[in-house]
């Protein structure tokens, strides 16, 4: 190893101080001291040597003294300046991107395209779909709000309740567009980006369908009872309506488009009664028919056959017999209006409540009634007929009618009924003293007797009645009279009397012994009681005499008494009928 010497130089302070300058001559030397005043003055002294604007100047003076004295505003505004130059920045970047092609858009549909579920050719939307879609960003928003759609209207430049600027898509076609966040209110127009990401949920198809109301006003039946009284001349025939119900068949599906095939539905109603149904629609260019395939065999399987009638009732018919009835109206099935009904029975009217809703009623099923028809038939309701007589009582119709009265009469007497004048219809007979003929008795008889006397009269019922064919005449009896002979308080003698009243002579009220309704084929026969005939033995009478067996509820003369009984032994009030024959009144 090498040995190497290490020396130390040591300098003492007195050396130092004369080798060393340690005054510091070469530092900055303070001046004079410098205050407020001073600096006013030297700025005055040298005003006019300073330039106006520019570096050193006295704008830059003023504007650097302004930033020192205030300096947080002026921190406060250059943030508030930041802020305003970001919010520019972005608006920029949103005008670009407006500017640019949206990468989103729909490849069909531009954004702003309205959209409904219907048929393009037909511009028609499916019923009971009236969502309207606006395109956002290749969604399909659904407008909820009616307001909020007429404002997107406008801003697109489209008048609003029109349907112009609308895109009909079918489902399919919907369906393949991605859904969009529903629009309810004004804000939701603003959803932009991921907001609008929306679960996509299938629509389905609605099925069109018709929704009626339908009103029943009994069945049609030829007038062959002669109903109608005053015929007119210009109709082919004359039907009346009766009170018989009504019954439709309807197709009735389950609102969608689908492989379940509808259903027949039959509805019964009464007559005066009105239904509402809903029931398919077949749309022949839409594909939202409900119509099954097999419509035919249906239509088939409820054909109601030919409708005919008789124009041997016709008054005027050139040809007499049995007639198609070929303009017969039929709103339904597969030549009419609504193909969804299978089947109808009845005089039916109806109104289309949708998709189109109607005021006024049509003929579904039913015959012309009127000249605007072209060939018409004379068609009267029941409920409009003159059901009333002159004299306040009910009008009696011809038996097979159903209606009030048809009984057991034949056409002979149906004919003197359909005369509303006809004596049958006053209500009762006021009659005076009643004449009873003695001259048969012979002159020794007479002697005593006279040949009359005269017994008490009184009111007397008519209508209601049973009526008896009797000396080629009908009448109907309005009581039983006798009288008894005595000498010295002995019984010598007594005869006995029907009081008649003649419904179609002119014989008015008269009388008849009591043998001669007895042996004149009718049997009609007297009880007695120790005073004398008290009732009538109308259970005796031939029936083939008995022309009409009178009214349910009317009391028959001498039934059980000698007066008005409280029922009708041809027609009693327990079971018996005013409108047919039955079990009870046969």
């Amino acid at each position: 190893m090498a040995n190497k010497s290490l020396r130390k130089r040591i300098t003492s302070n007195k050396h130092s101080n004369t080798v060393i300058n340690k005054k510091f001559e070469k530092l900055a030397k303070s001046g004079d001291p410098i205050d407020p005043e001073r600096i006013k003055n030297m700025y005055n002294d040298s005003f006019f040597k300073i330039k106006k604007t520019g570096k050193l100047s006295h704008n830059e003076i003023i504007e650097q003294s302004y930033n020192y004295v205030f300096y947080r505003l002026n921190q406060t505004l250059d943030n508030r300046i930041d802020t305003l130059l970001y919010d520019l920045d972005e608006w920029n970047n949103k005008l670009t991107d407006s500017q640019l092609p949206n990468i989103n858009e729909h490849s069909v549909y531009d954004d702003g395209s309205f959209l409904m579920a219907g048929e393009s050719p037909d511009q028609e939307p499916y019923q009971d779909m009236f969502t309207v879609w606006v395109m956002q960003e290749g969604r399909k928003r659904p407008i909820a709000d009616v307001n909020v759609y007429n404002t997107i209207r406008k801003a697109y430049g489209l008048e609003i309740g029109e349907t112009t600027g609308i895109y009909y898509l079918t489902i399919e076609e919907l369906n393949l567009i991605p859904d969009g966040t529903p629009i309810h209110v004004y804000p939701d127009l603003n959803l932009e980006g991921n907001s609008l990401i929306a679960e996509d949920v299938d629509l389905e198809l609605t099925s069109a369908y018709y929704e009626a109301s339908f009103y029943c006003e009994g069945n049609e039946v030829q007038d062959v009872y002669n109903i109608i009284l005053n015929d007119n001349g210009a109709s082919q025939g004359q039907f009346f309506v009766n009170n018989e119900g009504c019954r439709i068949k309807f197709l009735v599906d389950n609102g969608t488009v689908d492989e379940v095939l509808p259903e027949i539905v039959e509805v019964q109603f009464n007559k005066g009664d009105q239904i509402i149904q809903r029931f398919v629609r077949e749309t022949f260019s839409l594909n939202n028919s409900g119509m099954p395939t097999n419509i035919s065999e249906l239509y088939t399987l409820n054909s109601p056959g030919e409708l005919t009638y008789d124009t041997a009732y016709v008054a005027g018919a050139m040809d007499v017999g049995v007639m198609p009835i070929s303009d017969y109206i039929r709103e339904w099935g597969p030549m009419g209006k609504f193909t969804g009904i299978v089947y109808a029975e009845g005089r039916i009217k109806y109104r289309e409540l949708k998709p189109n809703e109607e005021t006024d009623s049509h003929i579904l099923n039913g015959l012309p009634s009127s000249p605007s028809m072209g060939s018409y038939y004379q068609v009267v309701n029941v409920d409009q007929l003159n059901q009333n007589t002159p004299f306040g009582t009910n009008r009696i119709f011809a038996p097979g009618s159903s209606l009030f009265g048809g009984l057991n009469q034949d056409s002979d007497l149906q004919s003197k009924f359909d005369d509303l004048s006809f004596k049958y219809y006053s209500k009762q007979a006021i009659v005076g003293n009643i004449y009873l003929d003695l001259s048969y008795l012979g002159g020794f008889v007479n002697f005593f007797t006279g040949d009359e006397i005269r017994v008490n009269g009184g009111t007397f019922p008519i209508y209601g009645q049973p009526i008896i064919r009797y000396d080629q005449r009908y009448n109907v009896i309005l009581a039983i009279r006798s009288k008894t002979w005595d000498i010295a308080s002995i019984d010598v003698g007594s005869q006995e009397w029907f009081v008649l009243y003649d419904l179609t002579g002119g014989r008015g009220v008269y009388t008849r012994r009591r043998r001669d309704l007895k042996n004149a084929g009718i049997n009609l026969d007297m009880g007695f009681s120790d005073s004398g005939p008290d009732r009538i033995k109308w259970e005796n009478a031939d029936r083939s005499k008995i022309k009409f067996i009178g009214l349910k509820g009317y009391g028959t003369v001498g039934y059980n008494n000698s007066g008005v009984g409280n029922d009708n032994p041809f027609n009693p009030n327990n079971g018996g009928s005013n409108f047919e024959i039955n079990s009870y009144n046969n």
